[in-house]
């Protein structure tokens, strides 16, 4: 499977803490390291391609509280 740099960052960070809830802000602050002008719906659809390429269930949205890997 191929994944974008920014792909695999994400992965990495949700699998390295699967289990937990990362909401938006947190994401951008830990995958796109502060770069400026990135809009938060990013997360979406990178979360959407990766859900894409793995599993419909790898990652679930927990309404209030953010993403989580579930493997």
């Amino acid at each position: 499977m191929r994944l974008s740099g920014r792909e695999f960052a994400l992965l990495a960070f949700l699998a390295l803490n699967a289990g937990g809830h990362y909401p938006r802000e947190v994401l951008l602050e830990k995958v796109w390291a502060g770069e400026e002008g990135v809009d938060p719906k990013a997360v979406d659809v990178y979360v959407y391609r990766l859900r894409k390429k793995l599993a419909e269930d790898a990652i679930r949205t927990e309404r209030g509280l953010g993403y989580t890997f579930l493997g």
